[in-house]
């Protein structure tokens, strides 16, 4: 046993007052069960630590994304008031567009000429026809699509926000941007603003036979087309539902964007009357959704949009509508009822093989399979499109680049041809005015400048003059007089070329004789001015020698002749 020394202290480690115990707390070897029971402790506090402070960021993480969700739902940037709304007026008769606001206590669908579908309307002006396919107006200096919805009653409910939330949370190159809403106007009418295409829909373009439709801008659409809807299936809308060629929009670049989509709370209408343009829409519904389609949109199923997109490739191929050459001898009812009766094999749209590239009628078989389940999701789509687009060009920019380049070397052949035509009627014109006025003056007026007179101390000038000429106008008709004259002045014309004269036409009324009565009649008369006598007296003794024959009853007329000097 230890025993201390009196007046001696040990300086212990750690600052302990005595020595270490004989057998250390957990033991020589640190196994001893009395020491692991207190790390057990420790550990099993910090585990359920760090489950409370998971817990605790997991419920503030939520709560946080919750109170972003409530802020976005609750933002109301998305609904426009009426003054805010600029519309483009004027189009149609001019040029110059004006801009007027909606006034929401007297409002007229009439007078703003404000339409629910997207009619190509042609402008009337002497310039080049341009096309508005939509109503267009400003919002915030900005040009934007506006649509008409009929609705009775807009309730601002939870579904709806939701709605407008997901269609604008959606942002692709290949969709359009939803702007926003005027629920404000006077019932049943809800207005809705949408990203602006200047070029109009895929079915403007497929219409307009100016646009030549290669192999090369038609698949650069499809493949626009694909993407857009890969896009939207990924996305929190997640179905289209009112894919139509109506609804594929295409942009200044030529870039096709996907509209309509989302929405379905406003846009589906209180009320509609089921016309051909009702019955039209069903042309692209998937035949297991037609039975339950009272409009068009509501159901709709990803496998639906599928469906809906073989139709459009249908169109694009054919470069026409949806069932082209069966509603040539069928109704649109008649289509209808056997798609939906599941005929075998089904009744589907008529492509022949020499119509487009066979990858690309393969696609479109699978694409409008009967079972939904033997359809290709968009993302599978997108795969095929990508290698058949290894045979064209990716980028229609690319293709649109290259063809501007080629015709801006065919432009210069073109602007030579143009030049050279307008050389051509520039010197008709010029010729034409010098036989109207004497050649100095015509060319001082051709260079723009100011005729100045001139002033001769001596000229010479001679008269012809028809004998008989009242009489012969009484007598003849007046085509015949017409010939008779122009007969006449060509000859003198002729003469008159050969000399560097002024010759000059002058017309006086006379009183009339004979069987003229009541009326006045024109003298015809010829001049010529010159300064030189001899010149004159040449020009005379040529023209002297002339014996012309009346137009009607074959009567010589001389030309009587008076020559001065002033």
């Amino acid at each position: 046993n230890y025993s201390g020394v009196h007046g001696k202290k040990i300086h212990w480690p750690g600052g302990k007052e005595g020595p270490p115990p004989d057998i250390p707390k957990c033991g020589f070897l640190g196994n001893s069960p009395k020491c692991h029971g207190n790390e057990l402790i420790i550990m099993y506090a910090l585990f359920a630590l760090a489950i409370f402070v998971g817990f605790t960021f997991l419920v503030v993480y939520l709560m946080c994304k919750q109170m972003k969700l409530n802020n976005e739902l609750n933002n109301m940037s998305w609904r426009v008031r009426p003054d805010d709304v600029l519309l483009e007026v004027g189009r149609l008769y001019g040029s110059k567009v004006g801009l007027q606001k909606l006034n929401a206590e007297n409002f007229s669908l009439q007078q703003y000429g404000i339409h629910s579908g997207r009619a190509s309307i042609a402008s009337c002006t002497s310039l080049p026809l341009t096309q508005v396919f939509t109503t267009i107006g400003i919002f915030k200096g900005e040009r934007v699509a506006i649509k008409k919805i009929h609705k009775k009653k807009v309730d601002i409910t939870s579904t709806l926000l939701w709605e407008i939330k997901q269609a604008r949370d959606v942002s692709h190159e290949n969709t359009v941007r939803f702007v926003g809403s005027c629920i404000d106007l006077p019932r049943p009418t809800v207005l809705i603003l949408t990203e602006y295409c200047p070029k109009g829909s895929l079915k403007d373009v497929l219409e307009n036979e100016a646009i030549q439709l290669d192999w090369n801008f038609r698949m650069s659409l499809i493949h626009d087309i694909v993407k857009g809807m890969a896009y939207l299936h990924n996305s929190d809308v997640q179905v289209h539902g009112k894919l139509r060629s109506c609804n594929c929009l295409i942009d200044g670049r030529f870039v096709l964007k996907i509209s309509d989509f989302g929405l379905r709370t406003l846009t589906t209408p209180s009320e509609f009357v089921k016309d051909q343009n009702y019955f039209n829409k069903f042309m692209w519904i998937a035949p297991e959704l037609l039975p339950l389609t009272v409009f068009p949109g509501n159901p709709a199923t990803q496998k639906g949009d599928v469906y809906s997109f073989a139709i459009i490739l249908e169109e694009i191929v054919v470069r026409g509508g949806p069932y082209e050459t069966a509603r040539q001898f069928m109704d649109i009812q008649t289509i209808l009822n056997r798609v939906e009766s599941h005929e075998s094999p089904p009744f589907r749209p008529f492509v022949g093989q020499r119509d487009c590239p066979p990858d690309v009628l393969d696609l479109m078989e699978k694409c409008w399979a009967d079972h939904p389940d033997d359809r290709p999701a968009f993302a599978a789509i997108r795969s095929t499109v990508r290698l058949i687009m290894k045979g064209f060009c990716e980028n229609l920019m690319d293709d649109l680049l290259r063809r501007m380049e080629q015709y801006a070397n065919n432009l210069e052949s073109l602007v030579e041809e143009k030049t050279e035509q307008l050389s051509i009627e520039k010197k008709r014109t010029e010729e034409l005015l010098y036989q109207v006025l004497p050649r100095p003056v015509a060319t001082q007026l051709l260079a723009g400048e100011m005729v100045q007179p001139e002033q001769f101390e001596c000229v010479t000038i001679y008269f012809s003059d028809i004998v008989g000429f009242t009489a012969l106008c009484a007598q003849s008709g007046p085509m015949e007089v017409v010939d008779f004259l122009n007969d006449l002045y060509s000859t003198f014309d002729r003469i008159i070329g050969f000399y560097d004269v002024y010759k000059v036409r002058e017309e006086t009324k006379v009183k009339p004789t004979m069987k003229w009565d009541r009326k006045t009649k024109r003298e015809n008369k010829f001049a010529i001015v010159d300064r030189n006598s001899l010149t004159i007296c040449n020009i005379l003794v040529r023209l002297g020698a002339l014996s012309l024959v009346g137009p009607k009853f074959g009567d010589n007329y001389p030309i009587k002749i008076y020559l001065g000097t002033l």
